[in-house]
């Protein structure tokens, strides 16, 4: 069997036979160049992974016979990684990063010192981001492809967000994150149903915001002294609550 994974676009019932086309289809047939024969594994990003073997490959096709599904280990815990916008290599960094951190969901919000406001972000743009997360579920074998909504300002995310445990990362003082997550040795908390975890832009959130994000009752975190990059507080923040929760 190949060590890649593929994208299955619709889910599948064993046996049956499913048409590989587009970008997929290219992957296959033109960068790893899979052969009749052969055997493949796919995902659906929803959880779901298949074995099949290969039937046909033509110009602008691979068919397969799926002959297995299984479930994905499902993450304990829901992560909502919401984030300003920031410039395009930072926000796709980050991208990768939550996918193979094994994220839910990623909103995208427009805040005072926002780089991007929301007319500068394109459909296109909303396309490519979740390429990118789909393409780094499928090299880190993940079962599961973040969502990613069109971006909204950061008011409409704390109106909408309903996670469990609301944390947002603050510069004006916060308890340590690795405290939220762990405890206390005796007191381990318990990993909640859903978290969400707000990352402010580049030039940090303005005292409005952080005033009006704590009103809302979103649990204000830090990650030590030193002021971060944001890509930088996004991974380090999601990798202790993927370690602590997710996994």
């Amino acid at each position: 069997m190949t060590a890649n994974r593929f994208y299955l676009s619709r889910p599948s019932e064993p046996p049956s036979v499913v048409r590989i086309e587009g970008r997929e289809h290219h992957h296959l047939s033109r960068v790893v160049r899979i052969r009749t024969g052969e055997a493949i594994e796919f995902f659906d990003g929803r959880g779901a992974v298949y074995k099949g073997v290969v039937e046909s490959c033509g110009p602008d096709r691979t068919l397969v016979r799926i002959l297995s599904r299984e479930g994905a280990l499902s993450p304990r815990t829901s992560v909502t990684l919401a984030m300003a916008l920031v410039r395009p290599p930072v926000l796709e960094t980050v991208i990768r990063a939550a996918t193979e951190l094994a994220v839910s969901a990623m909103v995208f919000v427009t805040t005072e010192r926002s780089v991007a406001k929301l007319p500068a972000v394109p459909d296109l743009r909303l396309k490519r981001w979740k390429r990118i997360a789909l393409e780094a579920a499928k090299q880190c074998k993940t079962g599961w492809v973040p969502e990613i909504p069109a971006p909204r300002r950061l008011e409409d995310f704390l109106r909408e967000d309903a996670a469990e445990v609301k944390l947002f990362l603050s510069e004006r003082g916060g308890e340590p994150l690795r405290r939220v997550v762990t405890g206390r040795p005796e007191n381990a908390p318990e990993a909640p149903a859903s978290v969400s975890v707000l990352i402010g832009p580049e030039g940090g959130w303005s005292a409005g915001e952080d005033r009006t994000i704590r009103e809302r009752g979103v649990r204000a975190v830090t990650l030590g002294r030193s002021v971060l990059r944001a890509e930088t507080a996004a991974v380090g923040a999601l990798s202790l609550i993927s370690h602590f929760w997710v996994i």
